[in-house]
């Protein structure tokens, strides 16, 4: 699809991995805070943000969460009900596109819930 300027945009979206929270291979995380962030690099098409799209796994069952997009269309939160010592990977497909139509490269951050719940 062509830019303001008439040229053609063919740059994918691209998760900016200092934003992905928690970050790819931590651990301990405390089940308190059961919120994954991705940042993007450009805005995404809001019809590509959903459950299909952006998924939870933990211990490799996909599970239940909440999709919002920020009002600049550049994050992503996942919000779900995390299990104690599991792993948890954050997915976003390549089902996922930018506003001028370009499709996002399949990712993937993974990290590990602490053993038990964090006293409230």
């Amino acid at each position: 699809m062509d830019n303001k300027q008439g040229v053609q945009d063919i740059t994918a979206p691209v998760v900016v991995m200092v934003m992905v929270m928690p970050k790819d291979g931590a651990t301990g995380i405390g089940l308190a805070t059961p919120v994954v962030l991705m940042t993007f690099s450009i805005p995404l098409d809001f019809k590509t943000v959903n459950s299909a799209n952006f998924q939870l796994h933990t211990n490799g069952m996909m599970i239940s969460l909440s999709v919002t997009l920020s009002s600049d269309k550049r994050t992503v939160t996942l919000i779900a009900s995390l299990a104690a010592s599991s792993i948890v990977t954050a997915v976003a497909t390549s089902r996922v596109k930018d506003l001028l139509e370009n499709f996002l490269v399949d990712f993937n951050s993974t990290f590990s819930t602490a053993s038990i719940s964090d006293p409230d």
